[in-house]
Formats: C-alpha cells, structure tokens, sequence
C-alpha cells in the first residue's frame, strides 16, 4: 500500500480514509500498556476519527497510526496532565486526565500518543498519535 507523501487535501483526505480503514479491526478492542502498569487501552470508534483527524496531517504520523499496537506495547510514560478545557478532551470524551506517553517502535523518531481517562465507567482511551 502506497502511502501519500505531499501535503495537497487530496493527499490528506487519502491518508485519512487509509488510517480509518487500517484501525477499523481494532474498533473496541483493547492493548495492553505496560508503561501504565499493564492497562488496557481501549480503541474506540470516536478515538479512531480522532486519530485519523490528526495523523493524516504528514506521511510520518500517518506511519504511526497504522503502527497504533506496537507503538502504545513499546510506549514510554512522559507525563499525566488535566484536560483541555473547552476542547474536545473535555467536552467530547469526558476524560478526567490525560496521560502522555512517547514511543519511537516504527520509525525511530519520536512519537506522542495521548491516552485519556474517563471515569465513569474507569476507562483508558487511545486519543491520538502523532509524529514529534
């Protein structure tokens, strides 16, 4: 499969649509994280839109995304902060904090994966992944 490198909204919207038909077999499963002490991470329809929305901005984070399983096993902790206020963190996923965590397993760069915590009921939600 040929990934899109340019940056036209054609390339983009290619990417997008590639992302989510990839991750559509991970819809509403769970990976184990150990870098959270074991956790299971849950990959939802909602996280999959967010995932695509954001990492079909460049062919590296596009990469990442398809590589979603191995990078949240090898993912290293970075740090846990509040949600964004007013933002869809917030308002969308109800998360109560947000963990941050870092992998290079694909590529060998740096990637961000953000992990949210919803409450009601405990839930680790995969929110987004992106090349640094």
């Amino acid at each position: 499969m040929q990934i899109p490198k340019g940056n036209s909204k054609a390339d983009i919207e290619a990417r997008r649509h590639i992302i989510k038909e990839k991750l559509s077999n991970l819809k509403g499963k769970s990976i184990k994280c150990p870098c959270l002490g074991g956790v299971p991470v849950l990959v939802t329809p909602k996280g999959i839109d967010e995932i695509a929305h954001h990492a079909c901005k460049s062919e590296k984070s596009t990469i990442s995304a398809l590589n979603l399983q191995n990078e949240i096993q090898s993912a290293r902790f970075v740090r846990m902060t509040l949600p964004k206020e007013n933002k869809r963190q917030k308002k969308d996923f109800q998360f109560i904090f947000v963990y941050v965590l870092e992998s290079n397993a694909r590529t060998g760069e740096s990637v961000k994966l953000t992990v949210g915590v919803r409450e009601k009921p405990l839930r680790f939600l995969q929110y987004c992944i992106t090349q640094e």
